[in-house]
């Protein structure tokens, strides 16, 4: 996260100057969909989404646009450098065989064709503030998402009665 603040605070002086720029942010579905495990990563994913909503209300006005890039994975070497907890807990057990078959099962997002997607929307008059890059992703945060309001609508009395 203090990567992208450091790159972004160093872009911006000159694209302010110029009236124009396109900010591309990188977050993921799991900035939208937490998974067992990895609860860091999407919240550091997660920071990195209202950093990039955050910046695109205050940057239009001044002709800038900011994306956020939502990959839901792809077939590289991310997870080589992954391990094991030094110490297994019989406890989390269950959490990290649901990882490994999430992990085996996943459908990955074509490299190639995310990265052309990506060129395809630089440049352009109205680029969107999210690009989800695969549709296995899209399809996961559509479902989080429909979890999520029907919590809101299962609690809402509780909610009004904070008014």
């Amino acid at each position: 996260m203090v990567g992208v603040v450091q790159v972004v605070q160093g872009v911006l002086p000159h694209m302010r100057e110029r009236g124009s720029g396109h900010i591309l942010d990188i977050g993921s579905m799991g900035g939208h969909v937490s998974l067992p495990t990895m609860a860091v990563y999407c919240a550091s994913k997660s920071a990195v989404q209202n950093l990039t909503e955050g910046l695109a209300l205050e940057l239009a006005p001044l002709g800038i646009h900011v994306t956020l890039l939502e990959p839901a994975g792809f077939n590289t070497n991310f997870t080589s450098n992954s391990r094991m907890p030094a110490r297994s807990i019989p406890d989390h057990a269950s959490s990290y065989a649901a990882m490994t078959r999430f992990h085996g099962d996943a459908v990955r997002g074509d490299l190639v064709k995310s990265m052309a997607a990506i060129a395809d929307i630089t440049g352009i008059d109205e680029p969107p503030l999210h690009l989800a890059l695969a549709t296995a992703g899209l399809e996961m945060v559509r479902g989080r998402f429909t979890e999520l309001m029907d919590e809101y609508a299962r609690w809402e009395s509780v909610t009004a009665g904070t008014d």
